[in-house]
């Protein structure tokens, strides 16, 4: 029998929820607020605006290099907080300098692939881009105060800046249109970065070397290569569909079915986060990680089926009472991406377990294999089926990879 109630308060106690409100306003403020604006954006403005934030979340990751996750990790080891500052000192100052090399990345794809790909193409892109030098400082500032446990503070911290920032987006865009979601978000982005900073003053002053780089530089080169391909399978969709040339205002109309799933996907995301620095500490003792993991898992299946149940409700009243007939396709696509979330769920926490024991080259071979099986299966099915057979193939990657992290954790936490 499971209880609730206990769930509930270490639930609070941790800062899930606090979190979790917190996450839904970043990707709010990532994608979902275009999609609530889509009465004052076309389908084709949708559209594009979801291609933008696909390619420029590929050279965030670029300008993080893994620094946040493999702060979120070394940072929650038991080590001295001498360490934790000069460590935290030590990938602030590499991710700022990857940042503005991404972004100058990301102005040379604007320029040589992006614009000219799109018959709609404008210069909004370059713009937009600006977000690259000042978003990864920022998720690594969040990432280094949830490896402190400060999850709380941190959660309301984006809780503030995000409303606000929401509140803006929403009233540039009610005024100016397209143009002015593009510029606000930029705005948004370099505000944020400024009022995060005080919160590691600290940290940033600190003189002392940090002598274990070889460490970090490690994790983060490992978790840069699997974030890589784990962000290109989580847009690989939508890369899909520009790569078969689909118009504009279908991909506005996919990109309402990925608002459910991402929905979803915040609520397992913040709870990987939450667990990951308990687990770090406790990675010696195999057999507490492996029990609090199945635990923890099963729980979350549990879970994760009424909230399908009711993305799949909000997809339809959504589309039926405020999208319109237009986005009406957005319904069954939605379906088989919720499908996917259901799925993810049922593997996600022994994936956060398996990076925080130091599981990370297996994890990048795995990711290597979806990402082969999903490109090979939207390919196979797109001719068959269009847009659908490229919503299908991310459920069947979302099953292979469920097998496969299900054996990795049996075969990692297996005690003779």
């Amino acid at each position: 029998m499971i209880n609730f109630k206990s769930l509930f308060n270490l639930a609070l106690n941790k800062g899930l929820f606090h979190l979790l409100g917190s996450n839904f306003l970043v990707q709010f403020l990532g994608f979902g607020l275009v999609l609530f604006l889509a009465n004052y954006l076309t389908q084709s403005e949708v559209g594009n605006l979801k291609l933008i934030h696909s390619y420029t979340a590929f050279f965030i990751l670029v300008g993080c290099f893994g620094f946040n996750s493999a702060i979120l990790k070394v940072c929650s080891e038991n080590i001295d907080d001498v360490e934790k500052k000069a460590c935290f000192n030590y990938a602030f100052k590499r991710v700022v300098t990857l940042s503005i090399f991404s972004f100058m990345g990301m102005m040379l794809f604007n320029y040589f692939y992006f614009i000219p790909s799109r018959s709609e193409g404008d210069t909004w892109p370059y713009l937009y881009s600006i977000v690259i030098v000042f978003a990864p400082p920022s998720f690594l500032v969040m990432a280094y105060m949830q490896s402190q446990k400060k999850v709380k503070l941190a959660a309301k911290l984006q809780a503030v800046v995000r409303v606000f920032f929401v509140f803006f987006i929403f009233i540039s865009a009610v005024i100016y249109g397209f143009k002015g979601v593009i510029v606000s978000t930029v705005i948004s982005y370099v505000i944020g970065f400024f009022v995060y900073i005080p919160y590691v003053k600290n940290e940033l002053s600190y003189k002392y070397k940090y002598k274990k780089h070889k460490k970090i530089d490690s994790y983060s080169f490992y978790i840069f290569i699997g974030a890589v391909i784990t962000v290109v399978l989580q847009n690989v969709d939508i890369y899909t569909l520009a790569y078969f040339d689909v118009e504009s205002s279908r991909i506005g109309v996919y990109s309402v079915a990925t608002l459910f799933f991402l929905s979803g996907a915040v609520i397992t995301g913040t709870i990987q986060t939450i667990i990951t620095p308990y687990f770090s500490e406790k990675q010696s003792d195999l057999l507490w990680v492996k029990n609090k993991a199945i635990y923890y898992q099963k729980r979350l299946i549990i879970l994760s089926i009424p909230i399908s149940l009711g993305l799949m409700l909000f997809s339809f009243l959504l589309v039926e009472f405020y999208f319109g007939d237009e986005n009406s396709e957005a319904v069954p696509l939605s379906f088989i991406l919720i499908l996917k979330y259901l799925i993810w769920s049922s593997f996600c926490v022994y994936g956060a377990v398996l990076f925080s024991i130091g599981v990370v080259k297996e994890g990048i071979y795995i990711a290597v294999l979806m990402l082969f099986f999903n490109v090979i299966s939207s390919f196979l099915l797109f001719p068959l089926f269009n847009v659908y057979g490229i919503a299908m193939s991310q459920v069947i990657s979302a099953i292979i990879q469920l097998v496969l992290v299900n054996y990795l954790f049996k075969y990692k936490t297996n005690i003779t």
